[in-house]
């Protein structure tokens, strides 16, 4: 992939035009440390199968350091933040989750009567076990769209400019664009994830139409290229390479239990192994929206959006030995969300709920409800406890299989700040993966349904300088 060798020169004269804009004249320094101690009953998100009879529960420890180095200036301010993150796990049967991850992030505004133009660029180098776990801003989780749970190697590269223009003092417009880099670096694995090249744009008008409501139109699109690798192992490993039965693992050796009819069903669409061929994907996306927000109060507001979406994809298999299989593919969809938030003196909350539909590594549709919202009270002047809570449902359909997977995840903290400087808190996290996977080939018919869950507490020290 020719642009990302481009992207990454980008980003890292992007990342050093911030840092010495940021360490050129004044410039403050904010660090901050952090410590802590967990345990967790599952802490790999196991499958239940896999596990029963076993104790996997386990403790380790964790560190963070990380700066915010700012310049600020009237017309604009530069800000790079490096932060790193260590995770250490002293029993032997987890050493291997022990990792140190990385990350780098740099932003720049410039401000103007009528305009303003922002920058940001970052880096990070993350081991990552489960992409199910993750969500914006939590980082104990992985990340991209293969919902797999592995143990793999993640570096992400990323630039993003935008601008905003006050037309008037009813109307403005702006526009954005993010390019993006995601390069798994562990490849011989049963189950390796796919490598992402992606370019995403957005234009907005933004109207108010009284001191209470706004109404904006929204056009988006997206670019994306994926490269994965297909499963290590060779024909002889059959079904066993991986638990839950995926197509990737398909080879026309006869597992045990079929009958020649299904083995005859396999052997046609299967007539070479896996393991040394490629599952490449293009696709393009272009989203039309219109969003409606309303201030119900001084405190009390919500936000609603809705559009459609469409989307094409070409994806190529080339297997050693074999010819390459391409498919092209189309698909539309409905897209809305809304998002209510609330702040009292004592309180706040947020609720938020979304459907839409997202292009998978393997270029096939995936239709995605995702529940979540937290509340925030403040027991005392220095003592406040929060809930979190998000769940979701990905559904996904293709010629082999139709996949179903269910996502929960409850946080409920308690914090407490001894003096401006040092905080402790407390968490209680769980989550639940509940997947239901149905492979069609003919007359072969297999259910998978491997449940995983966990639950952990984590205790945690946090001092600001």
């Amino acid at each position: 992939m020719m642009k990302s060798r481009q992207l990454r020169i980008c980003v890292a004269l992007s990342a050093c035009s911030l840092c010495s804009g940021a360490m050129a004249g004044s410039w403050e320094m904010f660090p901050t440390v952090q410590s802590g101690v967990s345990y967790n009953d599952n802490p790999a998100l196991e499958p239940e199968s896999q596990i029963r009879g076993q104790d996997r529960a386990t403790t380790y420890l964790f560190g963070l350091a990380e700066a915010d180095f700012v310049k600020a200036e009237p017309s604009y301010t530069v800000t790079v933040s490096p932060r790193v993150r260590h995770l250490e796990y002293p029993d032997s049967d987890f050493e291997q989750l022990s990792r140190t991850d990385y990350y780098l992030r740099g932003d720049a505004t410039k401000v103007a009567p009528l305009h303003s133009l922002s920058l940001s660029a970052s880096y990070d180098r993350l081991n990552v076990l489960s992409a199910e776990d993750y969500s914006p801003g939590d980082d104990i989780g992985g990340g991209g769209s293969d919902f797999e749970n592995l143990d793999d190697i993640r570096e992400r590269y990323r630039i993003s400019p935008s601008f905003n223009w006050s037309l008037t003092q009813k109307d403005s417009v702006s526009a954005a664009a993010s390019f993006t880099i995601t390069d798994h670096k562990l490849e011989d694995t049963a189950r390796p994830r796919a490598d992402i090249d992606s370019l995403s744009w957005s234009l907005q008008y933004l109207r108010s139409i009284t001191p209470r409501q706004s109404l904006g139109f929204f056009l988006s699109g997206a670019d994306s290229d994926s490269e994965r690798p297909g499963a290590t192992g060779t024909c002889a490993d059959g079904f066993d390479l991986v638990p839950d039965f995926t197509m990737d693992v398909f080879c026309p050796d006869v597992p045990a239990g079929l009958t020649p009819e299904e083995y005859a069903v396999i052997r046609a669409i299967y007539p070479y192994g896996v393991a040394d061929a490629e599952f490449l994907t293009e696709s393009e996306t272009t989203t039309y929206n219109l969003s409606w927000r309303y201030q119900w109060s001084e405190n009390t507001r919500l936000d609603l959006n809705f559009g459609q979406q469409d989307t094409t994809s070409k994806s190529t298999t080339v297997a050693f030995g074999g010819p390459a299989f391409t498919q092209d593919l189309g698909f539309d969809g409905r897209n809305y969300s809304l998002n209510l938030t609330n702040a009292g003196q004592r309180y706040r909350f947020e609720l938020s709920a979304s459907r839409g539909v997202t292009t998978q590594t393997d270029g096939t549709p995936s239709d995605n409800i995702e529940l979540g919202g937290f509340f925030v009270y403040r027991l005392a002047p220095k003592l406040s406890i929060r809930v979190e809570g998000s769940g979701s449902e990905r559904t996904s359909s293709s010629t082999f299989r139709d996949t179903t997977i269910l996502f929960y995840r409850v946080d409920t903290s308690l914090g407490w700040r001894l003096s401006e400087k040092l905080t402790v808190s407390g968490v209680y996290i769980y989550r639940k993966r509940d997947p239901e996977e149905v492979l069609v080939t003919g007359e072969v018919n297999r259910v998978n349904n491997s449940i995983r869950k966990s639950n952990a507490f984590v205790g945690t020290i946090t001092y600001r300088f």
